[in-house]
């Protein structure tokens, strides 16, 4: 071999050389890069705040819960929904499902999907007593869409509604005024004329955290 040759050799070879150094270098970057994006990405997922996890029950019942005893609401919205295509027991709801309010606090109950019509249990409107016993009873009549019905609370306790048409279908909810005093509105629900809407209202009491009493 020339030495012309030898000098042809060694200049490739330096630059096959070259050539992977710069290959690595490119590979060390990116993959620092990739590092620091999988680093970012942790530390936005540690620094977020998790939502709370619903039980099953909550998630079958679509309840959800706003307020609590020490989170009293004042003039919330309670929306009324249908849940298209849902093979669950509860394909109408209230929710909130469960509410915290104070003592003097209006609640408007907005009709977002379907025709509802809210009502408390008492009898002068639908039979049983479920709200506290000097508490005056309610009933909005029938609501379209875009409709809305409110009603404030002056006196403590826990009240037990419905919605008419759809008491069959578990459509109930509570309101919690000022604190959950014992009275018609904590008994479990054995005492409506709907099996699902008695079981509903018991449930409800129980993830509310209040003390369900026996019937009687």
């Amino acid at each position: 071999m020339t030495w012309q040759s030898r000098r042809s050799v060694l200049r490739l070879g330096g630059l096959t050389a070259l050539g992977a150094l710069a290959g690595c270098s490119a590979g060390a970057a990116n993959e620092d890069e990739s590092n620091d994006r999988t680093s970012e990405r942790a530390t936005t997922a540690a620094t977020t705040t998790a939502e709370p996890t619903a039980t099953p029950d909550e998630r079958r019942y679509r309840v959800d819960q706003r307020g609590g005893p020490d989170d009293l609401r004042s003039d919330p919205t309670v929306r009324a929904i249908d849940i298209p295509d849902y093979d669950g027991p509860a394909p109408y709801v209230f929710t909130p499902a469960i509410l915290w309010v104070e003592r003097g606090a209006t609640v408007t109950w907005s009709v977002e999907g379907g025709t509802h019509a809210i009502a408390a249990y008492h009898p002068d409107v639908y039979r049983t007593r479920r709200i506290p016993e000097a508490a005056a009873s309610f009933d909005s009549d029938v609501l379209e869409p875009g409709d809305s019905f409110e009603h404030t609370f002056e006196v403590p306790g826990v009240y037990n509604y419905l919605c008419q048409p759809h008491e069959m279908n578990g459509m109930v909810g509570l309101v919690v005024v000022e604190e959950a005093r014992p009275g018609p509105g904590t008994v479990e629900g054995s005492n409506v004329r709907t099996t699902i809407a008695g079981e509903h209202l018991t449930r409800l009491l129980g993830i509310a955290d209040i003390d369900v009493q026996p019937p009687g």
